[in-house]
């Protein structure tokens, strides 16, 4: 990737220029070569990082040990990748492979080193979030096909996300530039067109959902994900600034969700069935 610099005169920026928050608020939001806006996302996001690995080290203590250290260093990068994820699914409506494949070999490798949940429970829970979304993904894309009477679309879409897992498991130790040679592991431009309540990112999501929570954690991470998805939803359109056939990106929400069944998980759950009962 190379050195940072500025994209709107591509003048490299020194380590001046990239302390978090206190360069953008030393430059007055501008560039210090062509006096361009810095945009506040910036700072936002610097922010962001801060205020959420903060939260994390707090919750889970000081470390007390090589083993709770590891933890740690795990945790954070676990939330900076779900931060990334957020951040860039915003503004593209994507959610990056570069961040999800690292993410889900990490914490396979950290389940196998002892980090709850357990590989079985990871299993499950992986499992049930990707089914989840996979059937979320598989009958819109059906249902746009048959209508079409796009036959060809058909077999592709059946294929494609039948063996989804198959890829993404091969995408964890191959480079993408060989998969997308693989004409099975490869989506067809009119399936992207198909109409979908999510993408084909949340799948990749999901598998990080699932190794990091497991099942019962995970349920409970989709269902405040929805929860928190369509009160800011709802929220957007009475002040007007989305209508209702407007895009809302799912992963921010996701991540969410994950963070707060991470820390807060069991005790809602336990909250949630002891004022049931």
């Amino acid at each position: 990737m190379g050195r940072s610099k500025c994209r709107d005169c591509d003048h490299y920026l020194s380590w001046l220029d990239l302390i978090p928050v206190f360069s953008w608020a030393f430059l007055k939001g501008k560039c210090r070569y062509c006096k361009q806006p810095i945009s506040v996302q910036y700072p936002g996001v610097e922010i962001a990082f801060s205020l959420f690995w903060f939260i994390s080290a707090y919750l889970t203590g000081v470390p007390t040990n090589s083993q709770e250290w590891g933890f740690l260093v795990f945790l954070l990068y676990i939330v900076s990748s779900l931060i990334i994820i957020s951040v860039y699914d915003l503004l593209y409506y994507e959610i990056p492979d570069q961040v999800a494949f690292p993410a889900i070999a990490i914490s396979i490798i950290a389940i196998f080193l002892g980090k709850e949940p357990s590989w079985k429970d990871a299993i499950l829970g992986s499992v049930f979030i990707y089914s989840f979304f996979y059937i979320q993904i598989l009958i819109p894309s059906l249902i746009y096909a048959f209508h079409s009477k796009k036959w060809k679309l058909i077999g592709e879409t059946l294929l494609f996300y039948f063996f989804f897992p198959l890829w993404l498991f091969l995408s964890l130790f191959l480079p993408q530039k060989i998969i997308e040679k693989i004409p099975l592991f490869r989506e067809s431009e009119e399936e992207e067109e198909s109409p979908s309540w999510i993408g084909g990112g949340d799948l990749r999501l999901a598998f990080i959902m699932g190794l990091l929570l497991g099942l019962k954690k995970g349920i409970l991470a989709l269902f405040l994900s929805y929860i928190i998805g369509a009160s800011i939803s709802l929220m957007l359109i009475a002040l007007k600034q989305k209508s209702r056939k407007s895009m809302v990106p799912f992963g921010p929400f996701l991540a969410a969700g994950t963070f707060i069944s991470f820390f807060w998980g069991e005790f809602l759950w336990n909250a949630y069935w002891d004022f049931l009962i």
